[in-house]
């Protein structure tokens, strides 16, 4: 049973599916393989074949936190900066963790993608 679960919703950017793909099997790859390593889902949309969400499961908050101290999270960042246009996250339970999240990896002084709606 896992105990802190991560989603994210994406867009992508046109053109770019096949990059954000490749990332996608990297960072389930790495991150299913890395020590206290948690689990990678990714589910596009149907109806709207640009929408993507990603959810990431941990069994603990430890492993939680380990990701967020590692290159995988980096790695997730650049992926979502780069190739998708807007992302909204949430973490359950809900937590602090989600702010730490947002301001260790987000410049502060603009405003971060999830805020920008769907």
């Amino acid at each position: 049973m896992f105990m802190v679960r991560l989603d994210i919703v994406t867009r992508v950017k046109p053109g770019k599916e096949i990059e954000f793909m490749q990332s996608m099997d990297i960072l389930k790859s790495d991150e299913e393989t890395r020590q206290g390593g948690g689990r990678v889902i990714i589910r596009q949309e149907v109806h709207e074949p640009l929408r993507y969400a990603i959810i990431l499961e941990w069994e603990s908050e430890q492993d939680f936190e380990s990701y967020l101290d590692s290159e995988g999270v980096v790695f997730l960042r650049g992926t979502l900066l780069w190739l998708c246009g807007e992302s909204q996250f949430s973490i359950s339970p809900q937590s602090r963790k989600l702010d730490r999240l947002r301001a260790t990896h987000f410049n502060l002084n603009s405003p971060p993608p999830y805020a920008r709606g769907t």
